[in-house]
């Protein structure tokens, strides 16, 4: 399990997440994680208030570490602009 800096790649409006830290197996996991929760595999989210990125393109994942053996899958912490 690796620890990710995801930032996305593109204009950020307000209430809405700009980048994150999460715990995934892959940088393609990390790619598909929602800062507020798991964004499905397919990488569309249905909801148009979604406050993240509905394109998975314009995720850029940085490998910023290795997690702690017990460490689960997930969001560490995440920025979020609030309105």
């Amino acid at each position: 399990m690796n620890l990710y800096h995801i930032v996305r790649n593109e204009e950020i409006c307000w209430d809405e997440y700009d980048e994150a830290v999460v715990a995934a197996e892959s940088a393609s996991d990390a790619r598909l994680m929602h800062p507020g929760r798991h964004m499905p595999k397919d990488g569309v989210i249905q909801d148009p208030w979604h406050e993240w990125t509905t394109d998975p393109d314009k995720i850029a994942v940085t490998l910023i570490g290795v997690a702690l053996p017990e460490s689960e899958t997930g969001v560490i912490c995440a920025s979020y602009n609030a309105g």
